[in-house]
């Protein structure tokens, strides 16, 4: 689908179809993806999807994606927004 993201594996097959706005980097067993409609109170929609596209989180920020950071602890993969401020929103 054209404009949207999704997931291939190394041999280049989709694993999951493209429909999300954009779509960020497994992080152990976990992808973080946006989706393209933002909810009731016009607030961005991301999601926590896992290997098989199940949505395993779902959260809602009025924070742009282009704010969004990951860290890796050991095995946890934590993600937060920057804050105007300075501050952070985590996840």
């Amino acid at each position: 689908t054209a404009g949207k993201y999704g997931y291939i594996n190394t041999k280049g097959e989709e694993v999951i179809p493209c429909q999300y706005k954009e779509a960020f980097s497994f992080q152990k067993n976990y992808g973080f993806v946006e989706k393209e409609e933002k909810d009731s109170k016009g607030r961005y929609v991301f999601c926590f999807i896992d290997r098989e596209n199940n949505i395993v989180k779902t959260i809602h920020s009025p924070y742009y994606r282009e704010s969004v950071r990951a860290e890796l602890n050991g095995n946890n993969a934590r993600y937060y927004f920057n804050a105007p401020g300075g501050g952070r929103q985590g996840l």
